[in-house]
């Protein structure tokens, strides 16, 4: 069970060994849990999980009021001071637990200590007791848990039990087994209150994963979490941050076009993010934008200095993409564009234009576009024509187009092998 990703299914399995104790503590019943330790229980007894009731009172579930109470606006006020009895409640019990001799550094077969699970509740007053109790748990990467307290708290969003961690920590930059920061996982999640929390302790915008090789503003803008990147942008000394790139070459604007998040391309273009910049496989903002068919993004890409003409490492240009994918208006908004500019090469690295793209695809509209300009007109410089590329994949339709807007004799144009 991964009590990361997982933490509200630690109190739900049955049986796995668990003592009457574990159960008083895992349903914060101080008087039972009172009980049973005076008569003898074992306060440090195990399950099958390796988890003790104090691992149970850490983890104490304050979501189930909200079942109870439903989630209605009127109830709101009634939540709060449901959780706030039940944080009282959880902390009762585990500062008996702790006062009977129960051992907060006990670790369960995944690593993970009292206070991890503390963190992953976002129990702020059983954190405080525990902190005050052991100096371990908080950094510790060696210790068999893939993920420190502070990740867990930031990556469920509890900036409550957040501040607590931060004042006994050192290291705030400090990895999970994927080389993940606290701040990366609050950015990716969204969790306005444990970013601004962390940067405010000066965590590090700049640090990169170990897998993905992205930094805390990829994780903001990939799920759309625009304050989270606002306020990492707001503190950012070096503006070469905005165009930091990934493993695969992408910076935060193309991961942001590519997911169709408007307001984060918005900011990023404020911040005068470089519209130009290159992917490993060469690709543009306005490469994906056009690939993935966000309109309002390629329209905001449009409206900067973008390149119109900057192919990728297989030569294509924006110009093939668009007629690819069948987006006829953009295709004859960027080849008006295109068309104004002194060195105006069509032709990808296998000598295929736009046009080649339109009819292997299908696409009636953009074949239309690309005909009303001469330069298309003309089946020069690659043997494997757009008559062939429709023909291949039975468009009927668009080589009638070809047939209609140029003249009969190119029925006769012949491929690089003589068909």
């Amino acid at each position: 069970m991964d009590l990361f990703s997982r933490p509200n299914e630690v109190i739900n399995c049955c049986l796995f060994f668990r003592t009457p104790l574990h159960y008083a503590a895992a349903n914060c019943h101080f008087h039972c849990i009172e009980t049973l330790v005076t008569t003898g229980a074992n306060v440090n007894e195990t399950d099958d999980w390796g988890r003790t009731a104090l691992h149970y009172a850490a983890a104490s579930d304050m979501d189930r009021n909200k079942t109870i109470l439903g989630n209605g606006h009127e109830n709101s006020e009634e939540l709060e001071r449901a959780r706030e009895l039940k944080e009282k409640e959880a902390a009762l019990c585990l500062e008996f637990l702790l006062q009977n001799d129960a051992n907060p550094s006990i670790r369960d077969k995944e690593g993970y200590n009292s206070i991890h699970y503390a963190a992953a509740y976002g129990h702020r007053q059983c954190l405080e007791l525990l902190l005050e109790r052991t100096n371990s748990g908080c950094e510790e990467s060696d210790s068999g848990a893939i993920k420190s307290p502070l990740h867990l708290a930031a990556y469920n969003g509890h900036h409550q039990a957040l501040e607590v961690l931060l004042q006994s920590l050192v290291d705030l930059d400090i990895r999970d087994e994927k080389g993940r920061t606290a701040l990366d996982l609050a950015a990716f999640k969204g969790h306005t209150e444990c970013v601004e929390a962390l940067i405010n302790q000066g965590a590090s915008i700049f640090v990169k994963d170990n897998v993905t090789k992205r930094t805390p503003l990829h994780a903001s803008v990939i799920n759309g979490h625009t304050l989270c990147l606002r306020l990492l942008l707001e503190i950012a000394d070096n503006p070469e941050v905005v165009d930091v790139k990934d493993a695969k070459g992408q910076t935060p604007l193309m991961l942001a076009v590519a997911y169709g998040h408007i307001d984060a391309v918005s900011l990023l273009l404020e911040k005068e993010a470089n519209v130009d910049a290159v992917d490993i496989l060469g690709c543009t903002a306005l490469h994906r934008g056009i690939m993935t068919g966000h309109e309002e993004c390629v329209q905001m890409l449009l409206e900067q200095e973008v390149s119109i003409l900057c192919k990728d490492s297989r030569g294509r240009t924006p110009l093939h993409y668009a007629a690819a994918r069948g987006h006829a208006t953009w295709l004859s908004e960027l080849l008006q564009m295109a068309l104004s500019e002194e060195d105006c090469c069509f032709k990808d690295n296998q000598g295929y234009t736009p046009l080649h793209w339109a009819c292997y695809n299908g696409n009636e509209n953009c074949i239309e576009v690309l005909l009303e300009q001469k330069c298309f007109r003309k089946f020069v410089g690659n043997p494997f024509t757009p008559l062939h590329c429709a023909i291949i994949n039975d468009h009927e339709n668009c080589a009638s187009l070809l047939l209609g807007a140029i003249d009969s004799s190119i029925v006769s144009c012949r491929d690089d092998k003589g068909r």
